[in-house]
């Protein structure tokens, strides 16, 4: 089955990381479970932090383990993120599963690391490192995909009472996120207001608003 083969993979692409001395977390559609909500994926993402480990000699690494470049490269570039795509085919599995390793290149990058939680993988009978539900939320919201819209929601329904809004919302602001972030709410909880507050600029002064959801909120708060 699929979902053992990408679980196998897993494992397989954990215990290569867990040979090298580099911060990591599992992110993407495998963390979803971890934080109550659970469904089907096609890959494995891990968010990691080479430590000053040349790429070359982590591609070797990677080779030697059985994993191979999906394209003519192995290291993708865009605009804003770094990453290292391989595929990795488990035995008797009879399919190649896809294996996105995201190089931690940013500020939030390296908080979520920091922020990561040690959780239970029962399917793998270990502990792994799980990116925390906040910023799962602000990568998926990066991500901006349908599909990653509806994690949010569901995300959102399943941990509205533990999130750490303040995080949440400073991150949210950082990326221009607001509009996304309010959208996936509404999904969540038709007709209520978003109880994430964001930082307005304002140019050296603090001020108060009434915002929509009647709080009073200082320094230039405001619900949406």
């Amino acid at each position: 089955m699929a979902a053992d083969a990408v679980l196998s993979t897993l494992g397989h692409a954990w215990q290569f990381l867990d040979s090298v001395p580099i911060r990591k977390a599992v992110f993407g559609g495998l963390a979803l479970s971890a934080w109550d909500h659970a469904r089907s994926t096609k890959d494995v993402d891990i968010l990691f932090d080479p430590a000053g480990l040349p790429l070359h000699a982590i591609l070797a690494e990677l080779g030697s383990a059985g994993f191979r470049a999906k394209g003519r490269s192995a290291v993708i570039r865009l605009d804003d993120a770094e990453f290292i795509q391989v595929l990795y085919e488990p035995p008797e599995a009879f399919m190649q599963i896809q294996v996105d390793l995201l190089i931690a290149s940013s500020e939030f990058d390296s908080q979520a690391l920091s922020r990561s939680v040690e959780l239970p993988v029962p399917e793998l009978g270990r502990d792994l490192t799980i990116v925390r539900c906040e910023d799962l939320i602000v990568m998926k919201l990066r991500a901006g995909r349908l599909i990653d819209r509806a994690d949010v929601a569901a995300l959102l329904r399943a941990n509205r009472d533990s999130l750490n809004l303040d995080h949440l919302s400073n991150w949210l602001v950082h990326f221009k996120l607001q509009r996304k972030f309010r959208e996936s709410w509404s999904e969540a909880f038709p007709n209520e207001s978003s109880p994430v507050c964001f930082l307005l600029a304002v140019v050296g002064q603090l001020v108060v608003r009434t915002a929509p959801c009647g709080k009073s909120c200082l320094a230039g708060r405001l619900c949406v």
